[in-house]
C-alpha cells in the first residue's frame, strides 16, 4: 500500500502538528461485533465506526533461524466484555487482527493496513495479548485429501 503525498509530506515534517494515528481491528465471525481500538487518549470516530481510545504496546517479530516470525500486540483489558468475548469463542476460532495508520488531519483516509491471523490470545485481568503470525497455514496439511487405506480402500488391493 503506498502513502499519499500528503501524508508522506506529514512523515517529513520536523514539528507536525497533526501526528498520526493507530487503529487495530480484531474481527471474527465468531464475535458479536468487531473489536476497534485507537491508541489514543480520546475516542475517535472514522468511517463511521467508533474507535475505544487504549494504549497499546506492539511487540514485532525478531528475524530468528528456524522459527516462524510473530508479533505481539498488548492493549489493557477495559471491563469483562472483551475478556467474555474472547474466552466465548469456539475452539479452533480465527481472529484477524488489522493494524492501520492513518492522519489525525484526516482520519477517514486510511493511509497503510495490515491484516494478519492472531495465533493465540491471552487475557489476564489486566491484559489482553494477541500473537500475531503465520503458524496457522504452517500447519495446516499440504493436500486436503491423502490416498491411503481409510480414505480410498479400493486402490488398495490386500
Amino acid at each position: 500500500m503506498t502513502l499519499s503525498a500528503s501524508m508522506r509530506a506529514q512523515l517529513r515534517r520536523v514539528n507536525d502538528p497533526d501526528g498520526v494515528l493507530l487503529l487495530l481491528r480484531i474481527d471474527s465471525p465468531d464475535l458479536s461485533a468487531p473489536v476497534r481500538v485507537a491508541a489514543d487518549n480520546r475516542d475517535w470516530r472514522i468511517n463511521g465506526e467508533d474507535f475505544v481510545a487504549l494504549p497499546l504496546d506492539i511487540t514485532l517479530p525478531q528475524d530468528v533461524p528456524k522459527e516462524s516470525a510473530r508479533a505481539q500486540i498488548e492493549m489493557d483489558n477495559i471491563g469483562r466484555g472483551m475478556m467474555a468475548e474472547l474466552e466465548g469463542l469456539p475452539m479452533g476460532a480465527t481472529l484477524d487482527v488489522t493494524l492501520q495508520i492513518v492522519s489525525r488531519a484526516a482520519p477517514d483516509v486510511i493511509e497503510w493496513e495490515f491484516t494478519a491471523a492472531a495465533t493465540k490470545a491471552r487475557t489476564t485481568t489486566p491484559r489482553v495479548v494477541l500473537s500475531l503470525g503465520d503458524d496457522w497455514m504452517f500447519g495446516q496439511s499440504a493436500v486436503l485429501l491423502r490416498a491411503d487405506p481409510t480414505t480410498m480402500p479400493g486402490i488398495f488391493a490386500g
